[in-house]
């Protein structure tokens, strides 16, 4: 959740994490440099793509897909401000950029993440509502009530993490383990109020994607197992029954690689924030690796 106390921080911790990161073999650092860098255009490409798509043609212009590019969007802007930067750091194996840029790197992060997962959450709910409550789907999601609950989601979360920084609660670091500049409060009463809502506004976003999906999914199903003997043509049948099969399959997999990317994330963030030396480098790697993959994929796999 980028957010580590005050004491988790030392300049001892940082200047050994710089060490590991420095005693890498020419060999790992190529490898490395290769994934993230592979990741960054793949994320830039395809949600790219994307965006060119739907506004391209005027009848992919749904509530769903307008959700769909704002996270799009979100990720393209992830993949443009902040990943070239971690793409630099694990090239030359050290920040080479000014302060400045790091306290909007850490910023940027920390918003871009969270509108992310704000917005999963939020097409999740779209998708339940399009299958389930028709009525309240048409009400709910018109294409201007859409626009204004994504403007709301930037909203709270630029507020939220405006906030610290505007009243001098939160300071800015790199963090080689990571290569990415971090945010961490300076007072325990920011740091607790912070971590409650960063992790709160997770679970609750994450329980919201899976039920939501998990109900869509339960939905498909029964109405495969519905329609399909009722169909007179074997041939019309076949085709009906193996696209609902796909978009349940396509359902569970967006619901699937969440789980996979995000939760030993969290975890693994979380031991972290314990012991930043607890996990070895490629184990951190590896988890922050998983994330950004997560992210890259998000809007075209949905």
């Amino acid at each position: 959740m980028n957010n580590i106390d005050p004491g988790d921080a030392s300049v001892d911790v940082l200047a050994l994490l710089q060490k590991q990161l420095e005693a890498r073999s020419k060999l790992t650092a190529v490898i490395e440099s290769t994934v993230l860098l592979t990741i960054n255009v793949a994320a830039l490409v395809l949600n790219a793509i994307l965006c060119f798509i739907v506004c391209s043609n005027p009848r992919l212009r749904t509530s769903t897909t307008m959700l769909i590019v704002a996270l799009a969007f979100t990720d393209l802007l992830a993949a443009a401000t902040v990943m070239p930067l971690t793409v630099d750091a694990a090239i030359h194996s050290k920040r080479r950029f000014s302060d400045t840029v790091c306290k909007a790197h850490a910023f940027a992060m920390a918003v871009l993440a969270q509108v992310s997962i704000y917005l999963m959450a939020l097409t999740a709910f779209n998708r339940y509502l399009c299958v389930k409550k028709r009525n309240l789907y048409k009400k709910i999601f018109t294409k201007k009530y859409t626009l204004l609950l994504i403007a709301a989601t930037w909203a709270v979360a630029l507020i939220i993490n405006g906030l610290p920084n505007l009243l001098s609660l939160d300071d800015f670091f790199f963090c080689p383990g990571y290569l990415l500049c971090w945010r961490r409060m300076m007072r325990p009463d920011a740091i607790y109020s912070f971590n409650a809502w960063l992790y709160g506004s997770f679970v609750f976003s994450y329980v919201v994607i899976v039920v939501c999906y998990w109900k869509v999914f339960r939905a498909v199903e029964h109405h495969a197992a519905a329609v399909a003997p009722t169909l007179n043509q074997a041939r019309v049948q076949g085709g009906n029954h193996t696209e609902e099969v796909s978009v349940a399959k396509a359902v569970a997999s967006i619901v699937l690689a969440f789980t996979i990317c995000w939760i030993p994330s969290e975890v693994m963030d979380t031991m972290d924030k314990i012991n930043p030396l607890l996990l070895p480098r490629q184990v951190r790697k590896f988890h922050f690796d998983l994330r950004i993959e997560e992210k890259t994929a998000n809007a075209p796999l949905i």
